[in-house]
């Protein structure tokens, strides 16, 4: 997400294409408009695309491995602490609020651009700085040196299979209920999400600015790995990240750290 009236203050004329443009442009943003260029939120769900950036991801499942410190990965981290050390970029915040903080201070036109998703489309809407929606820049996330992309999904609607035949057929009842394409429609106009249905995209739907804006993105994204425990290695990953961003640890000793933990989820799988 970017704000196209600080882009334009700047000169900018599109969204950064690599982290290198990107680096470049919000340089010239906080030299042209004083407001801070570019802001990261330390999670680990907003470090994936420098993964994907460099071609890899947590793990592969397919060999079984835990890639979080191959040298990709390294190259990754390496690439984000580059940009958070750049030029008019937002001092990083490592607290509990840091969500809460960079969306208000993106909202009310204090940061010129974010990692961002769709979800955030209707409070996005709500800030002093998108009162007009059209402000609103929605891009492709810029590429590393081999391609781009962010995570999908992750949301799942779940009927447990022990449970008994009543329960069974209540919960499934629910499940399409919540996915038919009249409720569907109804989450996106309320919300801006990208409904998971083609039918679901009314002309109503279509005309969101926001899901406009994202739809064309879905091509680029990466969906997550086949494996239950993926989301698990979120939280030793953000662990190191925030040690590694923050100075406190290397980015291979950290990764290092990080890829430890994760296989303690995935005895099975073989580390870097």
């Amino acid at each position: 997400m970017y704000n196209k009236e600080l882009f334009a203050k700047a000169g900018i004329t599109k969204a950064p294409a690599t982290w290198d443009e990107l680096k470049t442009d919000m340089a010239k943003v906080k030299e042209k408009t004083g407001v801070d260029g570019f802001a990261f939120n330390p999670q680990a769900y907003y470090a994936m695309p420098f993964l994907y950036g460099e071609g890899t991801d947590m793990v592969d499942a397919a060999k079984k491995q835990v890639t979080l410190n191959s040298p990709a990965a390294v190259k990754g981290i390496d690439t984000l602490n580059s940009i958070l050390a750049a030029p008019g970029v937002r001092k990083l915040d490592t607290t509990s609020n840091a969500y809460a903080n960079i969306m208000d201070a993106f909202n009310s036109g204090k940061v010129a651009a974010i990692i961002q998703g769709p979800w955030e489309n209707a409070n996005v809407f709500k800030g002093a700085a998108f009162k007009d929606k059209n402000n609103l820049g929605i891009a492709a996330l810029p590429a590393g040196s081999a391609g781009q992309g962010a995570p999908l999904g992750g949301h799942n609607l779940v009927a447990y299979a022990g449970s008994d035949a009543k329960h069974q057929e209540a919960s499934q009842k629910f499940i399409a209920f919540m996915t038919s394409a009249d409720s569907q429609t109804k989450v996106a106009l309320a919300n801006g999400t990208l409904p998971t249905r083609d039918d679901a995209y009314t002309a109503e739907v279509n005309a969101n600015p926001g899901i406009a804006g994202y739809s064309p993105l879905l091509a680029a994204g990466k969906p997550r790995q086949p494996l239950a425990q993926y989301s698990s290695l979120y939280t030793p990953f953000e662990t190191q990240l925030i040690k590694i961003v923050s100075k406190q640890e290397g980015t291979k000793p950290g990764l290092d750290k990080a890829a430890a933990e994760a296989k303690k989820l995935l005895p099975e799988f073989s580390t870097q």
